[in-house]
């Protein structure tokens, strides 16, 4: 495995593996822990620049994807974009430092921006990354993760063809955390591919066929994981070829985040998740 990508995947574990991280057994008691840190903070003057919302963005340090996110804001919210080291001896305080990054712009929505990073462990990743940045946020907070999960169950998928780009390893996890949240796979296909700079510069048409070859009559619908992975050019015509809801990492990642930060505005041109409120 590539030794940057392996690095940025397992950097947070070392803390949540340690004897002071919360249990993986996360229920009903704390998700409601977690609701009051949901809230969205009360309206503040502001600019031209996110008069209607601001979201902020913790993106792994190789990601280069920005652009999807830009390209899915609605009118009058920005996107703010800061970069995850994947080398740091405090995974938890560089976390923390990270969220604290975007006090001064006042944000509606903090949201942690790795598929990988936020399944890994499984269920429960997720939620233990979210006590770490509410630490150091006053809005809601969220990951790629959860996103995924809240829009897969939002769209009534139970059963699930994948077309992932991960390596084995990567995969088993992922499919692991899928269906300890009730979802089932039945089927995962990809190259397996080694590193997030193979990973980004696969064009969006290879993308299409692995989706299409993903597909099965039984599945429900289909995901087009990691937030490194090109998608938004093929994601309406997927649905209407294989007649049935296409969900990708950043598309997830973004409706997730403009959820919490209560925009409502259905957007042409993504996907039927993003008009989907």
């Amino acid at each position: 495995m590539n030794a940057m990508l392996r690095r940025r995947f397992l950097a947070v574990f070392s803390y949540l593996a340690s004897g002071t991280a919360v249990s993986a057994a996360l229920g009903a008691d704390t998700e409601a822990k977690f609701a009051e840190g949901r809230k969205r903070p009360a309206p503040t003057p502001r600019g031209l620049s996110g008069w209607r919302a601001r979201i902020g963005i913790l993106y792994p340090e190789d990601g280069v994807l920005d652009d999807e996110y830009f390209r899915m804001a609605p009118r009058g919210v920005t996107v703010h974009v800061t970069r995850l080291p994947s080398d740091t001896a405090d995974p938890q305080e560089s976390l923390i430092r990270a969220c604290s990054l975007f006090k001064m712009i006042n944000p509606d929505c903090i949201t942690y921006g790795s598929n990988g990073g936020s399944f890994w462990d499984g269920v429960g990743t997720d939620q233990r990354l979210i006590e770490i940045m509410q630490k150091a946020a006053s809005c809601p907070v969220s990951t790629a993760s959860t996103g995924m999960i809240r829009a897969l169950k939002k769209l009534g998928i139970q059963r699930l063809a994948v077309a992932s780009p991960y390596w084995r390893e990567a995969n088993e996890r992922l499919k692991r955390f899928l269906e300890g949240h009730g979802i089932m796979v039945v089927s995962l296909v990809g190259p397996e591919m080694q590193n997030g700079e193979q990973i980004s510069s696969t064009p969006p048409q290879v993308m299409y066929r692995w989706a299409v070859e993903a597909d099965r009559p039984e599945a429900q619908g289909v995901l087009l994981p990691c937030t490194n992975l090109r998608t938004l050019e093929i994601l309406n015509s997927l649905e209407d070829d294989l007649q049935k809801p296409v969900v990708s990492g950043n598309q997830a990642m973004m409706w997730d985040a403009l959820m919490l930060a209560e925009v409502h505005e259905p957007i042409e041109g993504y996907g039927r998740l993003l008009k989907t409120w």
